[in-house]
């Protein structure tokens, strides 16, 4: 199937979803989650108390569906004095529970499994929203220490806020691995830019060009070619496209305005399927969520709503799994 194809598959989809409950037949489940919001007098959300239903839908019960489980669970939202710094909790399941802490420029995330053995772990520091400083990620997969991922990832940048250096350290294997950055410089010349280590090194290279108001750039790796982005405006629309070392599409991000609405559309394309994320905003809040795909014939929808604060209130999710036909 072209590129074309998928892309009107996933606005079929869209439309699929805005018509009514007899179209439920066509999934094989329904997960719905419904949130109630309590805030505080300052309007800073205190908890959500949410209510998941399960619904099946095969054989006999494609019309109706059998709700097979429902689950009742609460999000808790705690303050420190400063109003940026938080923590949320929040039931994965019955036995994971995930923390997460925020500060102006840190992220911590924590999940445990029984309330005291770490299944997986995240903490990353940022200059700002979009300029991550560091990053440590640990997902325990329980086949022992060596199959687990476990590394952390340091950033540097040029005084133009430039990425230009990124260390990965294994600590599974202790294995470090640096990679340089190089902005309208060639692999020839940036290979004498960069200083000698015992380390593995990288070198990305990134050479800008405009060609009929398209900004195009090519970025190597170690010499050989590794994707291309293309970056233009359609009418009113701003869209940005990375195209592999085939130059076969493989992401589009699009951005927009729409009925006073700030619309952010991500197609991501590859060889066993695609996905549309659209995110609707008013101001800086979140509005709709609407994501759908089509990964080895496993079709995916999820809608999720929010509220004027920008808290989700109400999540769906449908799958439809392969035909054995």
């Amino acid at each position: 199937m072209n590129i074309r194809n998928l892309f009107f598959l996933g606005s079929i989809l869209l439309l699929l979803s805005c018509k009514n409950s007899k179209q439920q037949e066509e999934y094989n489940s329904v997960n719905i989650i419904k949130y109630i919001n309590i805030y505080n007098e300052n309007n800073r959300i205190l908890t959500a108390q949410g209510t998941e239903y399960d619904y099946l839908y095969f054989g006999g019960n494609k019309d109706k569906g059998i709700l097979a489980d429902v689950n009742n669970f609460i999000k808790i939202y705690s303050y420190d004095n400063d109003s940026s710094c938080y923590t949320v909790e929040e039931p994965l399941s019955e036995s994971l529970l995930k923390t997460m802490r925020y500060t102006e420029n840190t992220i911590e995330e924590l999940v445990l499994e029984n309330n005291k053995d770490t299944f997986s772990y995240t903490f990353s520091t940022y200059y700002d929203k979009n300029k991550p400083k560091y990053k440590k990620s640990i997902i325990i997969l329980g086949d022992g220490p060596s199959s687990d991922s476990r590394y952390e990832e340091y950033y540097y940048y040029d005084n133009n806020g430039n990425n230009t250096k990124k260390i990965h350290h294994d600590l599974n294997t202790g294995q470090i691995e640096e990679t340089y950055k190089f902005n309208d410089t060639d692999y020839k010349e940036a290979v004498n830019l960069v200083p000698s280590s015992d380390y593995k090194q990288n070198i990305e290279c990134s050479l800008k060009q405009t060609v009929n108001d398209t900004l195009i750039t090519r970025i190597t790796l170690n010499g050989v070619l590794n994707r291309v982005m293309k970056e233009y405006i359609d009418g009113k629309k701003k869209i940005k496209e990375e195209l592999d070392n085939d130059m076969t599409l493989v992401n589009k991000e699009t951005e927009y305005e729409e009925n006073g609405l700030k619309v952010n559309v991500n197609h991501t394309i590859r060889s066993t399927g695609y996905s549309t994320d659209s995110i609707y905003y008013k101001g800086n809040k979140k509005v709709k969520h609407i994501y759908n795909s089509d990964y080895n014939g496993t079709i995916t929808l999820e809608i999720s709503e929010y509220d004027e604060q920008g808290n989700i209130v109400k999540k769906t999710k449908k799958l439809r799994w392969p035909s054995n036909k």
